[in-house]
C-alpha cells in the first residue's frame, strides 16, 4: 500500500483548472477523481470522502495521491490496455454464466436505486462536503418526484434467456 497523502493544499488556480475540466469533460470517472481532489483539498480525511462515494480509501487515495504527483493530467487518463485472456472460451462462458446469475448489480434493486442517485447528483459540482452531503440527502428526501422514473426502474421484468 502506498502512503497517503495527509493534506493537499490547492492554489486558487488548481481549483479553478480542476472545475473547469470538472465541467469540461462527460466522463464521470474523471469527473468523481476531480470531486475526490476537491473535497480533499479542503483538509477532508479520506474516511469522510469514502462515506459518500462509492470507492474505498485505497483507491481514493491513490488517484489523490497521482494528482499530487502528476497534476491534473495524472488522473484525467485511461491506462487500462488489459491482458491476453488465459481462460479458454468454454471457460470464459461458464464463468459468465455464474457471475451474471450470482451478482449482477442490475438484478440487484438497491444498486439501481444508488446509480440513479450518483447520475442524478453527479451532474452538479458542489463546492463543499456538506453542499454535497445536503444533496444527497435532499435527493433521498424528495423520491417521490421521481417516482416515475424509479417505477420503471425498480421492476422485476427480467428476460430469461436459455444457456447456449
Amino acid at each position: 500500500m502506498t502512503a497517503q497523502i495527509r493534506q493537499l493544499n490547492l492554489s486558487l488556480e488548481d481549483k479553478k483548472a480542476l472545475k473547469a475540466r470538472y465541467e469540461e469533460t462527460n466522463n464521470r470517472r474523471w469527473q468523481e477523481r476531480i470531486q475526490y481532489v476537491l473535497l480533499k483539498g479542503q483538509a477532508l480525511t479520506l474516511e469522510a470522502i469514502s462515506e459518500v462515494v462509492p470507492y474505498n480509501i485505497n483507491t481514493i487515495s491513490d488517484w489523490i495521491r497521482r494528482y499530487a504527483e502528476q497534476g491534473l493530467e495524472g488522473i484525467c487518463v485511461w491506462e487500462y490496455q488489459g491482458s491476453h485472456a488465459h481462460l479458454t472460451q468454454a471457460q470464459q462462458q461458464s464463468l459468465k454464466v455464474q457471475v451474471t446469475e450470482t451478482s449482477s448489480p442490475n438484478l440487484n434493486l438497491i444498486e439501481r436505486v444508488w446509480g440513479f442517485m450518483k447520475d442524478h447528483l453527479l451532474r452538479t459540482y458542489y463546492p463543499t462536503f456538506s453542499d454535497f452531503k445536503h444533496a444527497i440527502s435532499h435527493f433521498f428526501k424528495s423520491l417521490d418526484q421521481y417516482a416515475d422514473v424509479l417505477q420503471t426502474l425498480m421492476t422485476e421484468n427480467f428476460q430469461i434467456l436459455n444457456s447456449v
